[in-house]
């Protein structure tokens, strides 16, 4: 079996206005951090990372809500056409048998709840009346100083999480 692919449309995203924030000189968004990184090989030896840096792809700084959003906008110009998503032969048939059996289950159990409604209509069960006898229920002597009048008698104490009381 072979792996094709399916065309998903690209929707439109409504422009959202965002209020200007200001942010407080010194915010942690812009501090510095100094750290040496250090990774080891399969021997066990350190070795001292400084490219790791250089390496990796530039990505936009989190700043001006704006320019995010300018950006995201950009990147959705960018694209050319319906994105296309490589789906596997597999997957799809397992979804369609599932979505298949679903289905049936369905049409099924409707059919038979058509059909169990209809035979009840049709024959017009009758459910017997009967008769409920009486059961004579004695008196119960309740002593004074019922339970519900006494009065108690303890101390709850309670602890934090810490042990504390």
């Amino acid at each position: 079996m072979e792996d094709f692919q399916i065309e998903i449309p690209e929707f439109e995203i409504p422009e959202i206005e965002v209020p200007e924030i200001e942010v407080p000189e010194g915010d942690f968004c812009e501090m510095e951090m100094d750290y040496d990184l250090e990774m080891e090989d399969d021997n066990g030896e350190g070795i001292e990372d400084k490219d790791s840096e250089t390496k990796r792809p530039s990505r936009p700084k989190a700043g001006n809500p704006k320019q995010q959003i300018q950006y995201n906008r950009q990147m959705q110009q960018n694209r050319q056409g319906p994105l296309k998503v490589q789906v596997k032969v597999k997957d799809y048939l397992r979804l369609s048998v599932l979505t298949v059996t679903f289905c049936n289950c369905l049409f099924l159990g409707t059919a038979a709840l058509k059909f169990s409604l209809k035979t009840m209509e049709d024959f017009q069960i009758e459910i017997p009346e009967f008769e409920i006898p009486e059961i004579e229920v004695p008196e119960i002597e309740v002593p004074e100083g019922d339970f519900c009048e006494m009065e108690m008698d303890y101390d709850l104490e309670m602890e934090d999480d810490n042990g504390r009381a």
